[in-house]
Formats: structure tokens, C-alpha cells, sequence
């Protein structure tokens, strides 16, 4: 039965989708050949067994379909007589579905659903990927508190991604890339020892706490596994969600220590506040704690912990961002001919996204909000300082 199914044309067949003409075709060709006796009284099994193999069908599903397609017919002398026609099963399904008393929402959110249709493919235009949450995200936002959009009728999310699926939006399924690139996970052996430092089971805190500002997540993102060409260095702060990449001259530690130290001197003084502790995997490009705490300037600038062999959940929200910015920068390529200033405009719409788990608010904001806060505190202890 396998071989048979592996051997014929399945193109054509959709799920979840009504009989094509040629699938009419077949189901009619086969059922008059059954019935050519013209005992229509006779077992359907047979009949049965042959169209699940020809159709795809399920079992209860067929006999439905046979229920329908065996009609009472007269001839010219009013004798009643049967046939097997299949535009009889094709006509009752019309009629149950234009007698339906639910219509769906597609007609009454039209508006709607063009609204999101046109923010989604307007940012496709200059590079962005907006996915369709993020623009329900944004009108809900920026939109539905004006009065004209809050009176819209509007459809959920899951019912967007099933128009979509449905071809009943002008986004395709290809302008979605996340829902044609998903694989199934691969489950590896996970060891609970650190080998580069300091453990992440002594960080302090757990994995889902994020109360507290300043503690972020690092990895790398390779272009091509030789070693000869620049990296991707990411940062991902856990609380706001706000995301840094650097792009460093190769998969080495010291490289990954001079882009901390870059970040360093860009922020200053309030880099040991802004990034309290950063906690790598096992890479050999995180392979020097010491000189990655170690302050350009004096004593110590951050803690430094290891995540646990093959176990990329304790990185979460900086694996989810790689996965992001994967978009932008798909994987094979080499990132030697890619501008710094390429690369914050896609860190930039990231960061810009609106978040559910943030009240619709973006990580670059909050990232900015605790910025300010933290500058507050700082100066309220400097004034105390000088006071005292």
C-alpha cells in the first residue's frame, strides 16, 4: 500500500480542501467501473479500499462522499432507476455551504485584514521582517485608540496565519519565513559542568528571573566554519530584551575581549551598572574569563558565567535573537563585505520590535528608560557623596 502511494502523482492533493476536478474525475471513472452491473445494493467496501488509495481519503470520508454520489434518477417512461454521478456529491456540498449560516470573518474584517497585510509587505519594501504578530502589535498600539480603527470588526492572530495558509491575504506564505523554517529539535546528551569559569548555577538568580537590570546574555554567529573570516559578536540584556552586535575580525577570544572593551569605553562609567554579568556557553571564543572581567581602566568591570554543555535554554533569549537576526543574514554568509552600519539597521529593527511580554512597549525603549533611571540613582549616590 506504502509503494503504491509513493508511485502516484500526490501533487495535486491538499488537505483540509474540497474534491479538485480531477480528483471529480477519478472518484466518477472508478465508481461507474464498480457499478457497471448496476447493482447498486452490493458491498461498497471494495469501491471503498480502492478510492482511499486513489483520493487519500480517510475511510469515513469516503462513505460519506458514496452516500451522495448515488442518486434516484427517472427515464422517459418515469422509471425510476440509480447512477453514480460525482457532480451530485459536487452540488451537495454547495448547497450545504451556501445554506451555512456561518460566513466567517474574512468579508467583515476585509479592512482589517488589509491594514496588516500592507504593514507587513511595506516593511518587506526596505528590508524589515514584520511578522504578523508584530503588526497586530502595532495596530493595537497605534491604531485601535483612534476611534475609526476601534470599531473595526478584527480577527485574532491564529485566524490571520489560517487566512494566510488559505490564500485569503495578499502575505504569502513565503513572505513569512519562520513558518516555512521550523525542524524538528535534536536532542543531545547535556552535561551540568562548566569548563571555561565560573558556573551559571552560582549566578545568583534563576533562569526565569528578570527583575533585574544589567545581567545579559553572549554567543557568536559564524558566517563560515574555516576560521578565516569576521564574526558576529551578540549581546542580549534579559530584562528589556535590548540586543548589541559587534561584528569582530574572527571566532577568537581576544577579539571578543577587545569588542568588551570597546563597549566599555563607550559607556563609561556606568559600564559595571549597565552590564552587571554576562554569561556565555562553552565556545573556545569565550575561553578567557579573567581578561573578559578585567576593566580597561581599573579593578573589575563585569562577572563572567558559563551556561551548562548543550544546554542552549539557559541562553534563551539570546539563541531567540540569533534566530532573529538569521533573518537578515542568512547562514553561508560571509560577513567580511558587511558594514557596521549595515548591521545596526537591522539590530535596530529588532530592538524596535513591540513586545506582548513588554505591554506593546519596544526593547530599545526600556532599554533606554533603565538607562535613565540608572544615570538618576547614580547621581542622587554622587550627590550623597559629596554631601557627606
Amino acid at each position: 500500500m506504502t509503494l503504491n502511494l509513493l508511485l502516484k502523482d500526490t501533487t495535486f492533493y491538499k488537505k483540509n480542501k474540497y474534491l479538485t476536478e480531477k480528483e471529480l474525475e477519478i472518484l466518477q471513472t472508478t465508481g461507474v467501473l464498480f457499478y457497471q452491473d448496476g447493482n447498486f445494493k452490493k458491498n461498497q467496501k471494495p469501491l471503498v479500499l480502492k478510492l482511499i488509495l486513489l483520493l487519500r481519503k480517510s475511510r469515513n470520508t469516503m462513505y460519506r462522499y458514496l452516500k451522495h454520489c448515488i442518486v434516484e434518477q427517472r427515464d422517459t417512461d418515469e422509471k425510476r432507476y440509480y447512477a453514480f454521478s460525482a457532480n451530485a456529491l459536487k452540488s451537495h456540498f454547495l448547497r450545504a455551504s451556501t445554506s451555512s449560516a456561518y460566513r466567517g470573518k474574512s468579508e467583515d474584517a476585509a479592512e482589517f485584514i488589509q491594514i496588516i497585510d500592507m504593514i507587513i509587505l511595506s516593511d518587506k519594501a526596505i528590508g524589515k521582517k514584520t511578522s504578523p504578530e508584530q503588526a497586530f502589535n502595532l495596530f493595537e498600539r497605534y491604531l485601535q485608540p483612534v476611534p475609526r480603527y476601534a470599531r473595526m470588526q478584527k480577527i485574532c492572530l491564529k485566524t490571520y496565519y489560517t487566512y494566510v495558509r488559505h490564500e485569503k491575504t495578499q502575505v504569502k506564505l513565503m513572505d513569512l519565513p519562520e513558518i516555512v523554517s521550523r525542524k524538528t529539535a535534536v536532542i543531545r546528551p547535556r552535561s551540568n559542568t562548566s569548563t571555561k569559569g565560573t558556573s551559571i548555577h552560582e549566578r545568583g538568580f534563576s533562569l526565569a528571573d528578570t527583575s533585574e537590570f544589567g545581567h545579559w546574555e553572549g554567543d557568536s554567529v559564524i558566517g563560515v566554519r574555516d576560521g578565516q573570516h569576521k564574526v558576529l559578536f551578540t549581546m542580549v540584556e534579559r530584562k528589556t530584551g535590548y540586543a548589541i552586535t559587534l561584528l569582530i575580525q574572527s571566532k577568537k577570544s581576544k577579539h571578543v575581549r577587545f569588542a568588551l572593551n570597546k563597549l566599555e569605553r563607550q559607556f563609561g562609567s556606568q559600564f559595571k551598572h549597565v552590564f552587571k554579568s554576562i554569561t556565555f556557553d562553552n565556545g573556545g571564543e569565550f575561553s578567557d574569563p579573567h581578561g573578559f572581567a578585567k576593566s580597561v581602566f581599573t579593578g573589575q568591570r563585569t562577572c563572567i558565567f558559563y551556561a551548562d554543555s548543550y544546554a542552549s535554554y539557559q541562553r534563551g533569549m539570546n539563541e531567540r535573537y540569533n534566530r532573529e537576526i538569521r533573518r537578515y543574514i542568512p547562514k553561508g554568509r560571509i560577513f567580511d563585505n558587511l558594514k557596521q552600519k549595515t548591521l545596526n539597521r537591522y539590530v535596530s529593527f529588532i530592538n524596535d520590535r513591540l513586545l506582548k511580554r513588554h505591554d506593546l512597549q519596544s526593547p530599545k525603549e526600556l532599554f533606554h528608560t533603565e538607562l535613565e533611571l540608572l544615570a538618576l540613582q547614580l547621581d542622587k549616590l554622587l550627590r550623597s557623596a559629596h554631601a557627606a
